[in-house]
């Protein structure tokens, strides 16, 4: 099963991946992520959400910069977001932008160490009856 018909299935069903606090609600995790030199890492992952993410972002070098991209579904589509340093705040692609799914990508020169909050909520939901 690819990326794409997994993510229909969820959208189709309404689900969402992973769940947060709701808008305008603190996150209800934070995500700590270990990137070593040279690496990439998937940060985060969902499907019919809207929100934002909080990043914190720490490297061995002091530098503290990430590059950052958004892997939007159906698709594919890559969404460059370049270098964030320090702490970030990055909206999460929606309907209107022709997403139902997105992934946060990063790439790190140096070992870094992320914190990643969410603050997200269900975009749209189907309810059926049987």
């Amino acid at each position: 099963m690819t990326l794409s018909t997994l993510l229909s299935i969820l959208l189709f069903a309404g689900a969402q991946i992973p769940t947060g606090g709701g808008a305008g609600l603190p996150p209800t995790e934070i995500r700590t992520y270990r990137i070593p030199a040279g690496s990439t890492a998937r940060l985060w992952l969902g499907v019919n959400v809207r929100g934002h993410l909080n990043l914190v972002i720490r490297s061995r070098d002091g530098n503290n910069r990430l590059t950052l991209w958004w892997i939007k579904q159906p698709f594919g589509r890559v969404e460059q977001l370049g270098e964030r340093t320090g702490e970030a705040k990055l909206d999460i692609p929606t309907v209107w932008n022709m997403t139902v799914g997105a992934e946060l990508r990063a790439s790190a020169k140096s070992d870094t160490v992320v914190e990643v909050g969410e603050n997200v909520e269900v975009t749209n939901s189907l309810t059926f009856g049987w």
